[in-house]
């Protein structure tokens, strides 16, 4: 991967985030590119976050992608609803018991 340097303003926006999330994903994420921006490796990265490099190569690359930082946020899964529904919200139909979709979160 060739070596990319952040904006002034990137890297403050990545700070700012890494400040204000309560999400240890996210932290994580925002904390590999701030690492990569101070001239750290990927397997350097990897380790002292305990992922995998893939995970550091594909979370730079997402947001070089974007070049902004809700590239790194978790996006919630879909929801699926037997009403044939996807949002991240409940039916009103109390019938419709929503799932994850992969996940069943039934009894």
């Amino acid at each position: 991967m060739d070596r990319w340097k952040l904006t002034l303003q990137q890297r403050r926006q990545l700070e700012r985030q890494l400040q204000a999330t309560s999400d240890a994903r996210v932290y994580k994420r925002t904390l590999a590119l701030l690492e990569y921006n101070r001239g750290r490796s990927l397997p350097e990265i990897a380790a002292s976050l305990s992922v995998t490099r893939q995970s550091v190569y594909n979370w730079i690359s997402a947001y070089r992608r974007h070049q902004n930082p809700s590239a790194l946020g978790i996006h919630r899964d879909p929801v699926a609803h037997t009403c044939g529904q996807k949002s991240d919200k409940r039916c009103c139909d109390p019938c419709c018991r929503p799932r994850r979709i992969g996940w069943d979160t039934s009894p």
